[in-house]
């Protein structure tokens, strides 16, 4: 069953009241205790769902900036993590990166090489052509939440897949939705 200390968080792609959230959040919530079993989630995942999940209900998520990406908000707000390859955006780990990867160094938890692949699903989620250049294919407007809605689940579905961990996303599915279109989505851990 879900466990107590699991996180629901919000994914807003328009504002709600907080009343309409809460409701949606209880009947969620119920549903999943019922038809759902699901094992505790690592600590480094649980810690880099929160920081994703901060980011972008702060609107501090932003794909061309290195400290406001998806891995710069796993690495708490530093770019130090762009010097692990020669671009944004490439899986391929440079000199600097291979030394850190042979060496076990791990930074919010994972890997050189697992971050630049939650990077590069991120990246790829919302659109972009990768590595990111100035003549490469990118979406009209990177800071649309629909935009960073996409890349945000992609970048958690790479994660979970790391863990070994099925994609917390799915559950967005029995979410419900309004007739207007609008839509509060709930991820449950």
């Amino acid at each position: 069953f879900l466990q107590p200390r699991f996180f629901c968080f919000f994914f807003h792609q328009w504002k709600k009241e907080k009343k309409e959230e809460i409701d949606y959040l209880k009947y969620f919530v119920t549903s999943c205790n019922r038809t759902h079993y699901m094992k505790p989630l690592p600590q480094r995942l649980e810690l880099a769902l929160t920081k994703l999940y901060t980011a972008y209900h702060n609107g501090a998520l932003h794909p061309e900036c290195a400290k406001q990406c998806a891995v710069g908000n796993i690495c708490d707000n530093t770019d130090a993590w762009r010097h692990l390859s020669d671009t944004h955006g490439s899986e391929q780990l440079n000199y600097v990166g291979l030394v850190h990867q042979r060496l076990g160094r791990r930074f919010g938890g994972y890997t050189p090489q697992e971050l630049l692949g939650a990077e590069a699903a991120f990246l790829k989620g919302c659109g972009y052509t990768l590595p990111l250049h100035h003549d490469h294919a990118k979406p009209d407007d990177p800071s649309h939440p629909d935009t960073l809605f996409k890349g945000l689940c992609e970048a958690i579905g790479f994660l979970c897949a790391l863990d070994g961990v099925a994609d917390v996303t799915t559950l967005l599915q029995k979410f419900p939705v309004h007739s207007k279109g609008d839509r509060a989505t709930v991820l449950a851990l």
